[in-house]
């Protein structure tokens, strides 16, 4: 038997004088290991925390109370419980798992040896919960880095979680500054990680351009991501006037030209440009005046006035609405008559 805990056998199993109300050095009655002497401040790192007592020690002593002030016991009998009790074996050791908390800082850990509410011997032990690197318990990735502010156009966001989470910790919650959330249509939502570590969910775009922030959080430890929304340009544009295709060529003529922008999928942004030309056919000469010029709205209209004015050119014309910024366009005929 080791010295240390000779005197054990004397104070816990009455073969020597010396009373619980006596003891000898706590230190040489109950012993108290932890190992390791750190953990990464994860939420789910353990470390086997072992009290030992003499193999001799009677019956009603042998039931030792262990507590923390930051972290928890997950044999506890509750979730993220602090406190738990331990029988020793035959050797004379109480073992359990401390798991680390979510948050840097030192832990205390104590371990009892009580004759009823009475405390007859006490040991502690700090245990440093460090600071981690978010990647070591969640990883997010976006399908792309920017999408169009469409309405409709849903980016995937995928978390990986650490392999080592416990079931009750898998629960990821993902939150967006700008646009919104899967099929709840909020700006967060919490999704379980499978057996494959990984949990997803669809960012919508809003309708407005913009840059916002993805995030995916586990243990109060959250990964980030910038999300560009550009502006939804249209895939299609159709263009019309408004009454005959026969213009005269006067200033008191005016003809309005409406052009519908359309997308594949979603809306275009609301308040594009679009540009509105007139072109003699035979001359290639531009001509006319344009007024009342409308950015597209919220339906994807933009609208134009058009005269003709005093011009000499006759016949058949082209009028043309072009998007800035992209390759679409779309045209009309019409006939300049005298």
């Amino acid at each position: 038997m080791r010295p240390a805990l000779a005197a054990l056998a004397a104070v816990l199993a009455g073969t020597a004088c010396t009373d619980l109300d006596s003891p000898a050095a706590e230190d040489v009655v109950l012993q108290l290991t932890i190992s390791p002497g750190a953990l990464p401040a994860d939420g789910f790192s353990s470390a086997q925390v072992v009290a030992e007592v003499d193999p001799r020690t009677e019956e009603r002593y042998r039931d030792i109370t262990f507590s923390t002030t930051l972290g928890s016991f997950p044999a506890g009998t509750s979730t993220g419980a602090r406190t738990i009790v331990a029988a020793a074996d035959a050797s004379g050791r109480a073992v359990v798992v401390l798991r680390s908390a979510a948050q840097p800082g030192t832990a205390t850990v104590t371990a009892e040896v009580r004759d009823g509410a009475s405390v007859k011997f006490s040991r502690s032990v700090d245990v440093a919960f460090q600071a981690v690197a978010v990647s070591s318990v969640v990883v997010l990735e976006l399908g792309a880095l920017s999408a169009p502010a469409d309405g409709e156009t849903v980016t995937n966001a995928v978390a990986r979680v650490a392999a080592a989470l416990p079931a009750e910790q898998r629960m990821v919650t993902f939150a967006t500054t700008v646009g919104t959330l899967g099929p709840s249509g909020g700006t967060s939502a919490q999704v379980r990680a499978g057996t494959d570590d990984i949990a997803a969910i669809g960012v919508v775009s809003p309708r407005t351009p913009a840059t916002g922030t993805v995030t995916a959080s586990v243990n109060n430890l959250t990964a980030r991501r910038s999300l560009e929304f550009t502006h939804a340009y249209p895939d299609a544009m159709s263009l019309g006037v408004s009454g005959s295709l026969r213009l005269s060529a006067s200033f008191g003529t005016k003809a309005t030209l409406r052009a519908q922008l359309v997308r594949d999928v979603g809306s275009v942004t609301r308040g594009t440009e679009v540009v509105f030309t007139a072109v003699h056919d035979a001359t290639g000469q531009e001509f006319g005046f344009w007024s009342a010029i409308t950015s597209s709205d919220a339906a994807g209209q933009a609208t134009a006035e058009f005269t003709p004015g005093n011009t000499p050119l006759r016949g058949e014309s082209t009028i043309r609405a072009r998007v800035s910024g992209s390759n679409v366009s779309a045209a009309v005929k019409v006939e300049i008559v005298p």
